[in-house]
């Protein structure tokens, strides 16, 4: 099955809705200023193949923008095929509560996180900003990260946090985070090209307290 949302909105009512949940074998391509706000998991591929695709897309307020989840030795688990001019915020309060954030904008259990460019003119454009963390991954499936154009501001704890495995990373910055920039807790390789970590001036109680 394949879900396309082409310039569409999607949000809440009078609370959370549970977001786009993908079965096993299928895609879903979102396209030119599609939104989607106000879910648990906006896009949510567990335990089976699915193919996704981002483009010129905004996740907000979400408890999590893109949630990928498999087995350790999965032969096909979720992957994010493209991904360009994807914005992940979090621009006021979760619905429904005084003062929660998202949790995180790409959250992935055991699958890959590798974002091929098509062509070396190409930027991703990624955009992460009010989060708890940008992208993290968890499991026992090492991983790599590889992108171009990343940017990560006002990040509770950590832009990048990774279980295990290595990260590639060309023009991206990381601005006003409270743990860290990137933390991986098994390093297997770490390439940075034109990034930037700084800490400027911002709203103290953004950050958690020692």
């Amino acid at each position: 099955a394949t879900l396309t949302l082409d310039n569409a909105s999607l949000h809440g009512c009078d609370g959370l809705w549970e977001g786009i949940k993908m079965l096993n074998n299928s895609a879903i391509f979102t396209l030119n200023n599609t939104r989607i706000e106000d879910a648990r998991k906006a896009i949510n591929a567990s335990f089976g193949s699915a193919f996704i695709s981002v483009q010129n897309t905004t996740f907000n307020r979400n408890y999590t923008g893109i949630w990928m989840e498999s087995s350790a030795t999965a032969p096909n688990p979720p992957y994010i095929a493209n991904a360009y001019d994807v914005n992940f915020f979090c621009d006021a309060p979760i619905v429904g509560t005084a003062n929660e954030i998202s949790d995180h904008g790409i959250y992935s259990l055991n699958c890959p996180v590798s974002y091929q460019l098509a062509s070396e003119a190409d930027d991703h454009n990624l955009n992460f900003k009010g989060l708890k963390y940008g992208i993290k991954i968890e499991g026992d499936r090492p991983a790599e990260l590889k992108g171009n154009s990343f940017t990560f501001r006002e990040i509770r704890y950590a832009g990048v946090q990774m279980n295990r495995g290595s990260v590639n990373l060309t023009n991206s910055d990381f601005i006003n985070y409270g743990d860290a920039g990137i933390s991986i807790f098994g390093l297997r390789g770490l390439t940075l090209n034109d990034c930037q970590f700084r800490l400027l001036e911002t709203d103290p109680n953004f950050f958690p307290s020692p």
